[in-house]
């Protein structure tokens, strides 16, 4: 019996380390900067050509492209798109609902 009580002991302490190093790891990562501010400012290769044409005409200002943008992109509010901050995922071209955002082009 001695030995059940202390295997069960031994237990419980490693099952306490494993949560307080959980709780480490959510804290330390709830203070890390976001891993989209490492797609800001990408040094694109000389040949890239892929480019955003926003259509202002089908665009009825509904900012789901410019809330689902990672790089924070896109301002419907003035029609801006900062190429340079764009790391051309298409997620806003999958979010417009009218399809006033096209992604076109390849990198060749």
């Amino acid at each position: 019996m001695l030995s059940l009580q202390i295997i069960t002991k031994i237990l419980r302490t490693l099952l306490l380390i494993d949560i307080l190093k959980a709780l480490v790891v959510g804290f330390v990562y709830c203070f890390r900067k976001p891993v989209t501010k490492n797609l800001e400012n990408i040094r694109r290769p000389d040949k890239f050509r892929k480019y955003v044409i926003i259509d202002r005409q089908k665009c009825v200002a509904c900012r789901a492209c410019e809330r689902i943008c990672p790089c924070k992109a896109i301002k419907i509010d003035k029609y801006e798109f900062n190429k340079n901050k764009c790391a051309y995922c298409g997620l806003c071209e999958k979010a417009c609902i009218r399809g006033a955002i096209k992604i076109r082009g390849n990198i060749e």
